[in-house]
């Protein structure tokens, strides 16, 4: 499914945004939804009314892919990106712990004057819900957000590769039904100096190129 926008920021344009599902058959598109400027370069995507979404029993994954460029506007460099993800999840019945729901959020950031590649290759996020015994539970709130780091590198234009995951995994003997539902999908630029953003958090990361694979 492509967005071809453009969808205009402040300082920066989104553009050639396409997603794709692992299996389209059973978890089709649109799973992020069609994205819109919310305000600033807050590029803001809505799953409407079929949801990103992971059911149990049986155990279940719904694997998603988004690429997009990312331009500056006026030719300054683009310091970082912030992707942040969230929604809910619940876990209904009497769990014995060997239930879960999980998301997973990868990021790869290439250069596309010459096809490299900003490493580290993979800025990684999960979040991982497990529950021992605890009383049934539904509509708790997760969220999930990756921080990538570009400053220095003086890019005016970045290309994202983008993958997602969510998984719930339930019991059919007892039975135990979990999901997990991401609602929300945004990206940002983060604000300069991207150097302080990054400590404060205590996930800055040292980058250097490689040659797409």
């Amino acid at each position: 499914m492509i967005y071809p926008g453009p969808f205009v920021g402040s300082s920066v344009t989104y553009s050639n945004v396409i997603e794709s599902s692992a299996d389209p058959i059973n978890d089709p598109e649109p799973l992020f939804g069609p994205p819109s400027i919310a305000s600033g370069n807050l590029l803001d995507f809505d799953p409407g009314v079929n949801p990103f979404s992971a059911d149990s029993p049986p155990a279940d994954t719904t694997d998603g892919s988004l690429t997009f460029t990312v331009t500056s506007n006026n030719g300054d460099p683009i310091p970082g990106l912030f992707i942040y993800e969230s929604g809910d999840f619940a876990m209904l019945g009497l769990p014995t712990g060997a239930e879960f729901v999980a998301s997973i959020l990868s990021v790869r950031v290439f250069d596309p004057s010459d096809d490299s590649e900003i490493s580290p290759p993979s800025p990684l996020a999960s979040v991982f819900i497990e529950v021992f015994d605890d009383p049934p539970f539904e509509g708790v709130f997760w969220e999930n957000s990756v921080t990538v780091d570009l400053s220095g590198l003086g890019l005016t234009e970045v290309e994202i590769v983008l993958n997602n995951t969510l998984q719930a995994v339930g019991d059919l003997e007892q039975p135990v039904t979990t999901f997990i539902r991401k609602k929300d999908f945004k990206v940002d630029v983060i604000p300069e100096p991207s150097s302080a953003v990054l400590l404060a958090l205590g996930i800055g990361a040292m980058v250097t190129r490689r040659r797409r694979g």
